[in-house]
């Protein structure tokens, strides 16, 4: 008879096992994140902040909600705003997207990003590469106090190149097929800028948490917090040994709120979701307030609204999406001080 009950007990040690480790795992990442939490919010740097184009955002669905994407991240664009989103995708996922100032490109500069995550059953895998350029940039010299062109103009191009995985916890297989508790992420990059003639390279590195909470709620969907911490190494340029730019660490605080069937019609459905976020780029920098709304309309329209409040820069948004099969086709609208940037993104899921 005791024989009997070997596979079942042998069973329920599995689960004690991975419940364990689950445990563990979240209780080490948390504490890690508190850690260095705790280091950005202490720690005065001095200098520039390098890999400025880092901080702009990607991906026209969650720029047109005001940058309030960390506690969301379902899409490929996770390797930037959160890596643990990628837990959350359950399907092939490619990004491409194009950003530009104004209508004219050689106004301010122009963007472009590629991402694609791939899951298995051992997490989520993903990779991104992020382009800047700003083209015709003069030569100046400081003359008696002011500054003289040179006649000569040079273009700054600067890059990142991402790695990423993400996963879910526990681990479906010794849950009973329920749903992940705490979605964990990781993110490492190597980037390289070239101005002027001078180059400089340089790495960075993300930790990431989402948690999602289910509300029982004929209104309200699902609620999900998030929390990114960023880690950028610090640069010298190449014959210039002597001014180096410092390392930076920033964090990106959030949440995010689900609405279902705000109308339900016989063949019409109107679903929301709001977010919110704090954002701090860097030691130096101020706070900033991100929030933002999207509107899914019949299933296939989708309308945002977003903006940010920022010590120097605030900023509006306005965005649209339309969903196809295997698809989706977004734009968003930023008005900035310094400029306004257009955004088209497409997302494949395969």
């Amino acid at each position: 008879m005791a024989d009997s009950y070997t596979p079942w007990n042998k069973e329920i040690k599995m689960k004690k096992y991975s419940r364990l480790k689950s445990i563990f795992s979240i209780s080490l990442l948390l504490f890690i994140l508190a850690v260095f939490h705790l280091y950005a919010e202490m720690e005065s740097g001095s200098g520039g902040e390098p890999w400025a184009f880092l901080k702009t955002g990607v991906g026209a669905r969650a720029i047109g909600m005001g940058g309030a994407f960390v506690a969301i991240s379902d899409d490929s664009t996770a390797v930037y705003w959160n890596p643990a989103g990628l837990g959350l995708l359950k399907k092939r996922s490619l990004t491409i997207m194009h950003a530009l100032p104004y209508w004219n490109p050689t106004d301010m500069g122009t963007h472009q990003y590629f991402s694609l995550c791939y899951p298995t059953t051992s997490g989520n895998f993903g990779g991104s590469l992020n382009f800047f350029r700003i083209g015709d940039i003069e030569y100046t010299e400081e003359v008696f106090g002011g500054f003289e062109f040179l006649g000569k103009t040079d273009t700054d191009t600067e890059w990142a190149l991402s790695f990423s995985y993400g996963l879910g916890l526990p681990d479906h297989s010794f849950n009973d097929g329920g749903e992940p508790k705490v979605f964990l992420g990781t993110t490492g990059r190597f980037m390289g800028q070239r101005l002027m003639g001078l180059s400089a390279t340089g790495s960075g590195a993300d930790l990431g948490i989402i948690m999602p909470i289910k509300i029982k709620n004929g209104l309200f969907e699902t609620l999900k917090l998030g929390y990114i911490l960023k880690y950028n190494s610090s640069r010298s340029w190449s014959e210039n040994d002597e001014y180096i730019e410092p390392a930076t660490m920033g964090w990106q605080l959030g949440a995010s709120l689900g609405f279902n069937n705000i109308i339900n019609l016989p063949s019409e459905k109107l679903k929301a979701t709001l977010a919110l976020s704090v954002i701090k780029t860097s030691e130096n920098s101020p706070k900033a307030i991100a929030a933002g709304i999207e509107l899914k309309i019949l299933e296939v329209i989708l309308a945002r609204l977003g903006g940010q409040l920022k010590e120097y820069n605030n900023s509006l948004t306005f965005g649209l999406g339309f969903v196809f099969p295997y698809s989706q086709l977004d734009y968003a609208l930023a008005f900035e001080k310094m400029a306004t940037r257009h955004q088209m993104s497409l997302n494949i899921n395969l």
